[in-house]
């Protein structure tokens, strides 16, 4: 049985908590269907008008690039409909009259929990303990592996999760579920939910249908979606390796000299050669220094281009001081 959370400040006490997460009935025949096991838990629902009509399925196409072919989803954006955070509503708070269009599930895992991964064994599964996030990420599959690696030496993203939300999407179609791969805060404040697949090929007809109902939902929620495939995930030649490198330091333990001197540089808000830095933060030992500027851009003090060799002219870009803030459901466990 999948395992779901209580309230966001409870998740880490390992409790049960029989709270129904279910949408509000379409049709009449609906209106005695019983919340199941795997739909207890903390939820949030979008109340929104079910005003999309599922035959603009066919009117508007929106092509999604790749290196080597396209394929498209259907578009079912509503322009009537902005995208607007405060439709988010805890279910049990703020209810309105309208039906919900769904809700968002938030999964309770990580550390000893289990998260929801599901595909079976042909996907490979993995387990990295996050420091950005404080808790183990499991999931599956080489390429939801090496993005939550980026993830978690990104500096433009302050927070992220593997598998932390179930949707249960009501609008443009038969009532369906929905599980992503991750969900990742981005510095600036956008919150941004992805599929992560192999290749194109890997989406049917359905499949493409459904995660445009998908798009469009967390759209609504002002949130972002997009598919991520392994060899975007991948990029270029040097990235996997540069990622693996500053991913190997994030545990290092700085001095007090070396983070003092590392906060002043980000303080100036300049961008910096990575053999600059170096001279500033260990003048008389390169190779420590050279692990200090790894570390420092694991930590999410300064930004890197991944898709290019680190050398002593590689830019660095300080980033921005932000207000610490969790994802929507996990405030009682961000790290």
């Amino acid at each position: 049985m999948e395992k779901c959370g209580r309230w966001a400040n409870e998740l880490r006490s390992g409790g049960s908590h029989r709270y129904a997460s279910w949408f509000s009935p379409l049709h009449p025949a609906d209106a005695a269907m019983e919340p199941t096991p795997e739909h207890l838990g903390d939820a949030f629902a979008a109340h929104l008008p079910l005003a999309v009509d599922p035959g603009q399925r066919e009117v508007r196409v929106v092509t999604i690039s790749h290196p080597q072919r396209s394929q498209a989803i259907p578009d079912l954006r509503d322009e009537t409909q902005p995208a607007d955070g405060r439709r988010l509503v805890r279910t049990g708070t703020g209810e309105t009259d309208n039906p919900p269009l769904g809700h968002i599930v938030v999964f309770r895992h990580g550390g000893t929990e289990r998260p929801v991964v599901t595909r079976g064994g042909l996907h490979l599964r993995f387990r990295m303990p996050s420091v950005k996030t404080g808790m183990t990420e499991v999931g599956e599959g080489r390429g939801e592996e090496l993005l939550a690696m980026q993830c978690e030496v990104d500096g433009n993203i302050v927070q992220f999760k593997c598998h932390p939300y179930k949707f249960d999407i009501a609008f443009g179609g038969p009532r369906f579920t929905y599980r992503p791969d991750l969900a990742i805060l981005y510095r600036d404040g956008r919150i941004e939910i992805v599929e992560v697949k192999r290749t194109p090929d890997d989406l049917s007809t359905d499949d493409k249908v459904s995660l445009a109902r998908v798009r469009e939902f967390v759209r609504r929620c002002g949130w972002e979606f997009s598919i991520r495939y392994l060899e975007d995930i991948r990029g270029s030649r040097w990235r996997e390796h540069n990622v693996a490198n500053i991913f190997g330091r994030r545990a290092m333990a700085l001095t007090n000299h070396e983070s003092s001197r590392a906060q002043a540089v980000r303080a100036k808000m300049q961008q910096m050669g990575w053999g600059d830095l170096i001279s500033l933060v260990a003048q008389h030992d390169r190779k420590h220094g050279n692990a200090v500027v790894e570390r420092l851009i694991a930590g999410g003090l300064f930004t890197v281009d991944f898709d290019k060799p680190f050398h002593d002219r590689t830019i660095l870009s300080p980033t921005p001081i932000v207000a610490s803030r969790p994802l929507p459901g996990f405030e009682g466990v961000a790290a």
